[in-house]
């Protein structure tokens, strides 16, 4: 449905397409609230595709959790302002559920264990212990715990993966690896997995590929290759490609931006369009409240939309939900008062690669526990808005392994708090 067969109003106004706005549109439509979405998708395709819960706490510590729950319990116990000490447990399930079930239907098959992180071999050649990962990766992570014998395949002008490195960074504790390296057929000079994934989803280029890979597997029982064994059709490439080769593949994923990425988004984007989701890609010129309490949104095409309630899931500075000037950090879009340090001084460690992270890296949007922004004295600045996402203020997601939980479960709280602010109640 597009832009141009919607009325320009709506209950709710979602703004950004990242993770946590993608969340977000979709919670808020399945409890039937007319949504539309704005904003640039180009956060989406720099994700890992991994749903991290929750695997480093306390970050001074360098504490690794196997059970993301227990680490859980004492962050939020640790945390009172940490996103997660606002939402329990069972919430923070229901929207991790809830949004893999929607990447299951629209085609992206997830594998978690209940109360277990599961150890990923990344690009680097270390392993990042997360919660959910795509189906297509397990068979990376039951071969690493059985020390199965296991080729990794490097392709060459691939950029932002090395087999070779992967391979001397595990051997110690994988002595049953080795790697290879095969020409794409058909293929010359630098190449993108991008180009390769797509290219991947025609019969001809899967029997072309198995022809190439077949003469290196010798004596081994699995074989690992960069993310890209499809776009929209992994299931079928992976099938077809364990015929042909005899041995069971996974993916271990590539530096961003990533074909994971892009996976994600384009299953997001189908399943928002499933849910009626009217969406502009486009940056918003300027907002106003109006005499009756909604916002009118004026996009930079010139359309303005009127808007019953607002979502605010912008993301960080990367996605311009935060900016940065010489003295201070602000929300540029709504002027929400920003969480951060008193003093630019402040804002780093003398370290720029400090363990600890910087002070700015917790910088954001303070909420109350329905993730609405508040004022200093915890009162609600806009009772039909809410925040969700990185942009909230409190964490370190990067080094606490915690983002995707942390933008899914906020937007499940985010819709919500909505449906309960309209009066609409309706979810299901």
């Amino acid at each position: 449905m597009t832009s141009e067969q919607q009325p320009l109003t709506c209950d709710v106004m979602v703004v950004g397409c990242g993770l946590a706005g993608m969340a977000a549109a979709l919670f808020a439509a399945q409890r039937q609230l007319t949504v539309t979405q704005v904003g640039l998708p180009g956060e989406l395709p720099f994700a890992s595709g991994l749903l991290d819960l929750l695997a480093l706490h306390p970050i001074e510590e360098k504490r690794l959790w196997e059970n993301p729950w227990k680490a859980l319990a004492q962050l939020q116990q640790d945390l009172p302002d940490h996103p997660y000490a606002k939402m329990s447990p069972d919430v923070i399930k229901a929207a991790l559920d809830n949004f893999i079930q929607i990447l299951d239907q629209a085609g992206i098959a997830y594998h978690r264990k209940p109360d277990a992180n599961q150890s990923v071999i990344t690009a680097a050649g270390t392993l990042k212990p997360t919660w959910a990962i795509p189906q297509s990766m397990l068979a990376g992570v039951k071969t690493l715990e059985k020390q199965q014998p296991t080729l990794l395949l490097d392709i060459k002008g691939l950029k932002g993966f090395s087999a070779r490195q992967i391979v001397q960074n595990l051997k110690p504790r994988w002595p049953k690896l080795q790697h290879a390296t095969i020409t794409f057929p058909d293929s010359s000079g630098e190449i993108y997995a991008e180009m390769i994934a797509r290219r991947l989803e025609a019969p001809q280029a899967r029997a072309a590929l198995a022809e190439s890979i077949l003469p290196h597997l010798k004596e081994v029982t699995t074989l690992g290759l960069p993310v890209m064994l499809g776009i929209n059709n992994t299931p079928k490439v992976i099938d077809d490609l364990e015929e042909k080769l005899g041995v069971r593949l996974f993916e271990i994923p590539t530096m961003p931006p990533s074909v994971t990425g892009i996976r994600m988004r384009e299953a997001l984007m189908r399943a928002t369009q499933t849910q009626g989701v009217t969406t502009y890609n486009q940056k918003i010129n300027s907002v106003q409240k109006n005499s009756r309490g909604f916002f009118d949104l004026n996009l930079e095409s010139d359309v303005t939309i009127t808007t019953k309630s607002v979502i605010l899931a912008a993301g960080r500075f990367l996605g311009g939900g935060l900016h940065a000037t010489r003295t201070e950090v602000i929300e540029p879009l709504f002027r929400l008062p920003v969480s951060q340090p008193a003093h630019r001084t402040k804002w780093h460690r003398k370290a720029a690669f400090s363990s600890d992270g910087h002070p700015l890296q917790t910088a954001g949007i303070k909420t109350d526990t329905n993730f609405r922004p508040i004022h200093a004295d915890g009162s609600p600045l806009h009772q039909n808005m809410t925040v969700a996402g990185t942009i909230l203020a409190g964490h370190h997601w990067t080094r606490q392994k915690c983002g995707a939980g942390i933008s899914i479960s906020s937007a499940w709280v985010a819709a919500k708090t909505i449906v309960e602010s309209l009066n609409l109640d309706k979810i299901k």
